[in-house]
C-alpha cells in the first residue's frame, strides 16, 4: 500500500469561516498544519518535540505561521470553546494499547 499524501482540508473549509481558530491535534511534522495556516489561525499540538521542531521548520520555509505546543491529545491544555474546529488525522490509531493476543 502506498501513502497518497495528506488528505485535503476542503471538508473543513466547508464548515469554518476563514480566520477561524483550528487545532491540529497530533500535528506531527505539520503536513496538515501548514495548509490550515493558509486559511485559519492554526495551533498544532503533538507529544513529540522532535516532530514539532520539524513542523516549525517546515512552516517557516513556506512562509506560514502556526502556534506549536508540546501536549498530549489525552490531556488538552485548553479552555472549553477555544477552537472553532479540531483536526485529528492519523492519530487516533496510536491510542490503542497492544494487548496480548489482541490486534487492534
Amino acid at each position: 500500500m502506498k501513502w497518497g499524501g495528506p488528505a485535503p482540508i476542503r471538508d473543513i473549509q466547508a464548515y469554518l469561516l476563514l480566520g477561524s481558530t483550528v487545532l491540529d491535534a497530533g500535528s506531527g511534522n505539520g503536513r496538515y498544519l501548514g495548509e490550515l495556516a493558509r486559511h485559519y489561525n492554526a495551533v498544532g499540538i503533538d507529544i513529540s518535540i522532535t516532530a514539532l521542531n520539524g513542523s516549525r521548520a517546515r512552516l517557516s520555509r513556506s512562509g506560514r505561521f502556526a502556534e506549536h505546543l508540546g501536549a498530549s491529545i489525552l490531556d488538552l491544555p485548553f479552555k472549553t470553546h477555544t477552537f472553532d474546529g479540531i483536526l485529528c488525522y492519523g492519530v487516533l490509531q496510536h491510542l490503542f494499547k497492544k494487548r496480548k493476543g489482541i490486534r487492534c
